[in-house]
């Protein structure tokens, strides 16, 4: 008589920590059919589809953990249970493989909200072997712009041979230089050189960009013991073959801008020729009906930040949250509190490709509308520190990071740099000859030639002048004029040799344009207005203030493929 219960037993389990083999089989008995029928489509059809097993007390599996299975069981009866960081994976496994699909849900769902550096490339392995592609794009995406902090890890070692392609290969590989990525080919194909090193070589090399290697990379690579070792290594490296292929990360120009009149980060695609909005930003920015004003917005790698700013002038209602939008996680996350609320005030993000990145908060509106001189640097384990005062109160400021330096500047007379090393402030673009009455809108740094560009109040001009003064000029440079763009330009951002900027056309019902200005070829042109036809989302560059225009990182979304 068929009580309606049954034993599943589990061939060499795997083991939910280690994710290996264990060598005794896991039983679990006295499992209600009809429980688990209802909680998995996979077990229904073994039971009921006509099926062997349908008729059998006791049935056999292989291939996946059987203490996630019995995890799994326990939650048909209990209705909750627990996942861990090391059962994760496992439960993964089981609840895709056995097509419990709740359970499958909620371990991606964990497994992402617990994405890092320290576990992105264990992710990435996993997430490829059991085909789940929402965990593999984003393990994609922090692995690639983490890659070197990555290459280096023992998880890496491990991982096979096509995802140590994919990740070498990459165009948007975040590598400091083609050698970094040569020695990631070097201590993967050492770790089992015996086995990788005749197979894999050929295809590893291939992987780098040879054009952007220097011969002196070329004659260090050589002396590489497994170059010298693999038959074939060392012409592959010597005959350099050309390629016209570029690493280029996925970054582009954005601006806070207006979507039928709510606040939103707006993306611009040079390649497309469309904006996009990535981000609202309108719930973090209203308190009681009433918006904020004074606020920045920066990017600081695969994250948006939202830092101070007022709800209404005069209410002190200030804005002393910050928020901070993580693309990789697709959440909001409040990791400080601003103890020192201000408002139009200076944000800059310094190098990405530093160690230590940070964001400084320069001057500003303070409490009873006291004009500020403090400083203040947010660090990249997220606490805030005080750095040394500005030399003097002031708002509205222009700000930029070179060479390990904050620069500052508001107009003729205010123009300071601050050496992060020293904690000293002294006077910037003391060799420029900079015109009276000139108030600066907008400075940043081109990497392309080292000058800075800048802007400044009722002007159309786009301006320009060395950062380090020559040590034998006798006379000052003058602030060069390179030309005018045809709108105002009112937010402002230089991504890679390009200078953008977010206006409107006054003759054309206030319509959004974008021009940019190539600092390689010296060309102005428009790249982008905006549609006119009726039902059209209403997208506004312009606003009352500027609250933020800045380079992104914006990863595409990657789909899986079994390379």
């Amino acid at each position: 008589m068929d009580d309606g219960k049954v034993e599943i037993k589990v061939e060499h389990c795997v083991c939910a920590k280690k994710g290996q083999e264990d060598d005794h089989d896991h039983v679990i008995q006295n499992v209600n059919k009809d429980n688990l029928c209802g909680a998995s489509p996979y077990f229904k059809a073994l039971f009921y589809g006509g099926f062997s097993e349908g008729g059998k007390k006791c049935v056999t599996l292989s291939g996946v953990s059987g203490q996630a299975l019995e995890i799994l069981l326990e939650s048909i009866q209990t209705h909750s249970g627990t996942i861990t960081s090391d059962s994760a994976f496992s439960l993964l496994q089981a609840s895709g493989m056995l097509q419990f699909e709740d359970w499958r849900l909620c371990c991606v769902s964990f497994i992402l909200d617990s994405l890092s550096e320290e576990n992105a490339l264990l992710t990435l392995r996993e997430s490829y072997i059991l085909g789940e592609n929402d965990l593999y794009n984003k393990a994609l995406q922090l692995s690639l712009w983490t890659y070197d902090r990555q290459w280096n890890r023992d998880e890496f070692l491990e991982l096979p041979i096509e995802l140590v392609k994919l990740l070498l290969d990459h165009e948007h590989l975040n590598a400091k230089d083609e050698f970094q990525v040569f020695s990631a080919i070097s201590v993967w194909l050492e770790h089992d050189l015996e086995t990788r090193g005749k197979c894999y070589y050929q295809n590893l090399l291939q992987c780098l960009r040879f054009d952007a290697v220097s011969d002196q990379d070329i004659k260090d690579m050589l002396n590489y013991s497994w170059v010298q070792t693999v038959p074939g290594a060392e012409s592959e490296i010597t005959n350099r073959h050309q390629s016209s292929r570029r690493r280029r990360l996925p970054k582009f120009p954005c601006v806070v801008g207006q979507i039928n009149d709510l606040p939103h980060v707006l993306l611009f695609d040079p390649e497309k020729g469309r904006v996009e909005a990535v981000l609202a930003l309108s719930s973090k920015l209203t308190s009681s009906g009433t918006k904020a004003i004074g606020y920045k917005v920066a990017a600081s790698g695969l994250s948006v930040w939202i830092l101070g700013g007022e709800f209404g002038l005069g209410r002190s209602n200030w804005n002393t949250s910050v928020w901070r939008y993580s693309f990789l996680h697709e959440r909001w996350q409040r990791p400080l509190t601003l103890d020192n609320p201000r408002r139009h005030l200076s944000v800059c993000v310094t190098d990405d490709h530093e160690e230590s990145a940070s964001i400084y908060l320069s001057g500003g509106f303070g409490k009873h509308r006291i004009i500020l001189n403090t400083v203040e640097r947010i660090t990249e384990d997220e606490t805030i520190e005080d750095e040394t005062a500005l030399p003097e109160p002031l708002y509205n400021l222009a700000s930029f990071w070179f060479r390990s330096k904050l620069y500052v500047v508001k107009d003729t007379r205010n123009t300071y740099v601050y050496d992060n090393l020293s904690k000293q402030w002294s006077r910037a673009l003391s060799h420029v000859n900079i015109p009276n009455y000139t108030i600066f809108t907008w400075a940043s740094v081109s990497n392309t030639d080292g000058c800075m560009y800048a802007t400044r109040l009722d002007s159309k001009c786009l301006l320009k002048c060395s950062l380090l003064s020559n040590g034998d000029q006798e006379e000052k440079e003058d602030l060069q004029t390179v030309g005018s763009f045809k709108f105002d330009p009112q937010n402002v951002c230089v991504v890679d040799d390009i200078v953008y900027s977010f206006s409107f056309d006054p003759d054309s019902q206030d319509r959004a344009v974008i021009e940019s200005y190539s600092i390689t070829t010296g060309e102005f042109q428009v790249v982008y207005k905006a549609p006119l036809a009726l039902g059209e989302d209403d997208i506004k560059f312009a606003s009352d203030f500027i609250a933020g225009c800045f380079p992104l990182i914006h990863y595409p979304k990657f789909n899986m493929t079994k390379l």
